[in-house]
């Protein structure tokens, strides 16, 4: 029985506290709410203060001349705010202010940017398809007679070729003595090579090194590269990746 009276009593207690918490927490929002209601009530009044300026402006920028505000008793008489507690709340403006007088502003000539394509580099290899009529289109529908060309409509696309890998096959012929001299064999020399023994040419160490520092391709990749056109970079002769 006490076991029941200390449970209801723990409950109760439990209860109290989460009450109280809401209850605080419901002061806070009151006070948040009453804060943000101010806030408006002061941003409201400037509002209407700046809509204010802004017809006074039109009036004195559209209106007849006979018409035109002359004071600043005809200006008040525009204002929405009567009393001088709303006036209080507006942003403060001077009553003399001076006039500024308005200024001729001179933009200098800019050039803009032709809008278009911009013309593809002069100095890539180019390949030319023609396009022409079939003989029997070559008549004219009305009439007739041949057709001739009188002008022509050109168009560019960018192509791109995939890499292409050339053997380079270095021939060397072997000359001798007709008469059968001793040493009279005699062959052209290889040139230098920048790896002694290696497949690689200059031009594909060049273009590696540039994929690699320049790119940020890293010849594993390359490796990879190679082995889908069918070349095994991984053999001793490649004298690259090993």
């Amino acid at each position: 029985m006490k076991d029941i009276e200390n449970t209801a009593l723990e409950d109760t207690e439990s209860h109290l506290k989460v009450i109280a918490l809401l209850a605080a927490q419901n002061g806070q929002l009151q006070d948040e709410l009453l804060t943000q209601t101010e806030r408006n009530k002061h941003l409201s009044s400037q509002v209407e203060w700046f809509k204010e300026q802004a017809k006074i402006g039109r009036y004195r920028q559209f209106a007849n001349k006979s018409e035109q505000l002359k004071s600043e008793e005809d200006m008040q008489s525009l204002s929405l705010f009567d009393d001088a507690e709303a006036c209080s709340e507006t942003p403060e403006e001077p009553s003399t202010k001076p006039v500024v007088e308005e200024e001729t502003v001179t933009v200098p000539e800019h050039k803009r940017k032709k809008p278009g394509r911009k013309p593809l580099p002069k100095d890539l290899q180019r390949e030319v398809i023609e396009l022409k009529l079939p003989e029997e289109e070559q008549r004219c529908s009305c009439c007739g007679e041949p057709l001739f060309v009188f002008a022509k409509d050109t168009s560019e696309r960018l192509k791109h070729i995939p890499e292409q890998f050339i053997i380079q096959e270095t021939i060397r012929y072997k000359y001798a003595c007709k008469n059968k001299c001793d040493k009279s064999v005699k062959m052209a020399e290889l040139p230098k090579a920048a790896i002694p023994k290696s497949i690689a040419t200059e031009e594909l160490l060049a273009h590696m090194i540039i994929s690699k520092y320049v790119d940020h391709l890293p010849l594993y990749r390359q490796e990879k590269i190679y082995e889908r056109a069918g070349i095994d970079s991984a053999c001793p002769e490649f004298g690259v990746f090993c």
